[in-house]
């Protein structure tokens, strides 16, 4: 962050203004962005690993429901 400027310090708020609270607000926003990179990135890898546990077990249950249509097909004649 840049270094704040020296005025008088009779005027306004100390020798460099407001420039300690706005550092520490960089500070604290630079942390939250941080902090979201990590969440989006992460977000992005569990929602790409419950779309492929979504599709595997679509698959795996239309083989059994297929599976079992079968074999009622072949007991009453009855093909669904």
């Amino acid at each position: 962050m840049m270094k704040p400027a020296t005025r008088d310090r009779g005027i306004g708020i100390d020798a460099h203004g407001p420039f300690g609270s706005f550092s520490e607000w960089g500070t604290i926003l630079e942390k939250m962005l941080q902090d979201l990179e990590w969440e989006l990135t992460n977000g992005t890898r569990d929602f790409k690993l419950a779309i492929e546990a979504t599709v595997n077990a679509d698959a795996s249950s239309k083989a059994n429901l297929d599976s079992f249509t079968d074999s009622l097909g072949e007991k009453s004649g009855v093909k669904w």
